[in-house]
């Protein structure tokens, strides 16, 4: 199985010591599982307008495709700034 995680990651954040501490646990099973990150730098995508907004996720899907499961972590203070993320994941639907 293949996950790929969209979240913020090996930053002074309390979502990304989560997705640190979900790996770890992954790693604790029986189980293959294999793990990437996509990750959000949040000092970036809190100033991302529309076209840089659009340029993230597209890279996202197009990486999204070939996983089994996609998990996403979302804080609302991860995308502000010009295209918060109520915008962003509207960009999400013409897919």
């Amino acid at each position: 199985m293949t996950i790929l995680h969209l979240s913020t990651y090996q930053t002074k954040c309390g979502i990304g010591d989560y997705l640190r501490y979900l790996l770890d646990g992954f790693e604790q099973l029986d189980e293959k599982i294999e793990n990437h990150v996509f990750s959000i730098v949040t000092f970036t995508t809190k100033k991302f307008n529309y076209n840089e907004a659009k340029d993230f996720y597209e890279k996202f899907i197009e990486k999204a495709e070939s996983y089994d499961i996609i998990h996403i972590q979302h804080e609302f203070g991860t995308f502000t700034g010009d295209y918060p993320i109520w915008k962003s994941f509207k960009l999400l639907t013409i897919y």
